[in-house]
Formats: C-alpha cells, structure tokens, sequence
C-alpha cells in the first residue's frame, strides 16, 4: 500500500516537491516500530496521511495509530484520522482512546519538549517522571513520584533551564543506596503516568502543586485502563499469556538493572526469617537433603503469600518496565516481564523469578537454593 504510494511519487517527482517522498519512504522504514514521526508526518499530503493510516491498520499496528491521535496534526489530517478511527472501532478493532488532548503552551512558542521516567526499581513499583517544555519566555519542569496505590506522593514545578533540569532527572535517586536509572519516554505517557497517578491522589496540597504545574498547559487527563498496559496490544499481550518457555527463563531477569533490587515486603521477608530460623533449630533429626526441602516449602510458602500482598504492584511494575526496556530496544527480556505480569491473574506455582527474589534476600540460602531451577520446587500443597 505504502509502496505504490512511494511510487507514485516517485513517477510524479519532476511536478511536486521532494520533501514529501522522503519523509513517506522514513515512515515506510520504521513502521513496524513504536514511534509516530511528527516531523515526517507534517511533510504528507492528506492522501498519503491516509495511505500510512491503512498500512498501519493492516499490520495491526493499533499502539501507533493511538500515538499519532496524540500529535499535533492540522485539520484536514485531524478528520481523516477521526473518520479513519470511527471506521476501525465501527468494525470492531479495540483502539484505546487518546491519553493527552491537544497541547499548547500560552503565549510561547515551543522551543524542546521531552519526559523521562525511572522504571519500577522496588518491587512497590514506584518511579519518578518527568516533563520538560521549553519556550522563548519561561520553561516547565514537572517533576512527580508516583505509587500504584497511593497516587501521587509528590509533585514539584520547577523552573530553570533544560541543562538544569537534564541533570536533576539522570541524579534520581530512591534510596541512599542506588541511583536510579531514567529513560526516554513519549510525553503522553508521562501524562499517562500522572492521570493514573491523579485518580488516587488524597492529599490536596499535591493536588494544589499539580494544578499551578497544569496551569500554563491545556492538557486533558484521561486515565487509563486499570486491565492492560496502554503501551501493548491486546493481542500481543494474549499471544505471551501462558508462555511456559518465558516463565521457566524469567530468572534471566534477575540481573537486569531495572529488577536489580527487587524484595519482598519487609513484613514478608521478617516473617520467612522467622520460620526459617525456627526450622534450623528443630529438635528433629534432619539430613542435609530433608532440610533443603524443608527451606524450600518454607520460601514458597512466604513467597505465595508475598505475591498475594503485592500482587496488583507487581504485576503493574513488570509491565511498566517490560514497556521501558521495549523503548530501549529490549525486546526480547520485555517480552519475558510481560509472560510474568499475565502469570499473576491466575494464582498457580510462582515462576523463578518471584521465588529467588525472596531467596536472595537470604544469603546463605542463596549459595544452596539460589541456581536451583523451578523445577526442584517443592510444592507446598
């Protein structure tokens, strides 16, 4: 579809301009990524707006269809995609609707713009965001921090310049023993990130903060589906559900920076201390082997009742992060984080990964139970 496009393009050349062709044929080439091209888009005329809008809707390719409603498009390219839209949910195909309305900034004309966020580095799930716009008169530096459960724990405006503000983000810190990493987000999923995060918020000063921080954008928050991750596809996240070889690898992620200091809750790993503490000082005989296996019942006993704790954390933390390691070129280990969030809607066996978090926690252990694969499990039912 696309190609014939190009291709009458290329046969129309000599009459029109070139700029147009060449911004069709980079869209060709990074269609089958995550990222809508403003800039390239800008360059088409309506009839190839419309052809990328097909070719798109043809691979399925629904999460850059819903990046592009958030753009800044001009109006004859604004109602092609509206109709185009209505079409494909007339026909059933599920669209999340657009998270961020139109953006402007009052009085000022927009010089950078660009957000970044942390991963869930906790298994709580909490990250840091943040929202950078420059203009020729004044800058906005949103800062906010936010917890799946209680919304939005704080939020600051500053004001400064972009250099300023770049370092603030790459220095994020959540406890005084690591850095956190931050990583290059679209705007409209920090704002994503702040709906979701609104929608629980309490506290009225954080609320206060947030509205004088809005006050200079025009921005509609729309908050997200509680079910699924906006940045998936339905189907992508049926085709992964259930996958067994993923599950069996997921310990692969155990090492990678964004689950690196992953633990249970500290009420979790006090109360598995207890028990094991109490089995190391039975007044049964047992053999090495017998009490391998009874440590094992132990940490999956404890790690049963952590995932029941934390489950709705969890699972929202895997896929935030699956969705930041896809924007990092990830792809593979992202996949494996998703087959592990879908794996907590059903209450079976823990996979590795959950089970050797707790373990780690315990280095002794570790030396004896920390390689085993989930297969030496020993089920506690």
């Amino acid at each position: 579809m696309l190609s014939e496009r190009i291709q009458s393009l290329e046969n129309a050349l000599k009459q029109g301009d070139k700029a147009e062709l060449e911004a069709l044929k980079a869209i060709a080439k990074s269609i089958e990524g995550d990222e809508a091209r403003a800039s390239e888009l800008a360059l088409l005329s309506p009839e190839s707006f419309e052809d990328v809008l097909k070719e798109l809707a043809g691979r399925k390719n629904i999460a850059q269809l819903v990046q592009i409603s958030g753009l800044t498009l001009d109006k004859e390219k604004r109602k092609i995609l509206k109709s185009f839209l209505h079409r494909l949910r007339s026909a059933g195909v599920e669209i999340p609707e657009k998270v961020e309305a139109k953006k402007v900034v009052a009085g000022q004309k927009m010089l950078s713009e660009w957000a970044m966020a942390t991963p869930a580095m906790l298994l709580s799930g909490q990250q840091v965001g943040y929202y950078f716009l420059g203009g020729r008169t004044a800058n906005v530096f949103l800062v906010s921090h936010f917890d799946l459960e209680q919304g939005i724990v704080n939020f600051r405006n500053f004001h400064g310049s972009e250099k300023r503000a770049r370092r603030v983000a790459q220095q994020t810190v959540v406890t005084d023993d690591f850095t956190v990493p931050v990583i290059s987000i679209p705007g409209e999923h920090f704002f994503r990130l702040l709906a979701a995060g609104l929608s629980k918020t309490r506290n009225n000063e954080i609320k206060s903060e947030l509205r004088s921080g809005l006050s200079r954008l025009k921005i509609e928050l729309s908050v997200p589906g509680e079910k699924s991750h906006p940045g998936f596809e339905p189907q992508e996240l049926e085709k992964l559900r259930g996958d067994r070889s993923r599950l069996y690898q997921s310990d692969r992620l155990l090492e990678h920076p964004y689950f690196k200091h992953w633990e249970f809750d500290p009420e979790t790993i006090d109360a598995c201390s207890k028990e094991l503490e109490d089995a190391s000082h039975s007044p049964l005989q047992l053999s090495e082997s017998q009490f391998l296996e009874r440590m094992e019942r132990i940490f999956l006993k404890f790690c049963l009742s952590g995932l029941d704790k934390n489950r709705q954390r969890i699972r929202s933390g895997l896929l935030e992060n699956a969705y930041l390691m896809r924007l990092g070129q990830d792809a593979d280990l992202a996949q494996t984080a998703i087959a592990l969030a879908l794996s907590l809607e059903e209450k079976t066996e823990p996979a590795d990964f959950f089970r050797k978090i707790l373990i780690r926690s315990f280095p002794e252990a570790w030396k004896k139970l920390g390689q085993k694969s989930s297969s030496l499990i020993i089920s506690a039912r």
